[in-house]
């Protein structure tokens, strides 16, 4: 399994993400704070959803 980390980092919060190459081509993410930490697994699309929010400042 190959890996691909990013971060992200915006008002103090630091999302680390991991591109992971599977068949169901599912994006982890998890807080980089915490190494051993759950992964939370989404698809491409919510993922491109998610990030327009954060462009959009819909979390903010």
């Amino acid at each position: 399994m190959r890996l691909c980390r990013t971060h992200h980092e915006r008002h103090g919060v630091t999302v680390q993400r991991h591109a992971v190459a599977t068949a169901d081509a599912l994006v982890g993410v998890r807080d980089s704070k915490d190494r051993t930490g759950p992964v939370l697994a989404v698809g491409p699309r919510e993922w491109s959803t998610f990030l327009a929010g954060i462009r959009g400042g819909e979390f903010d």
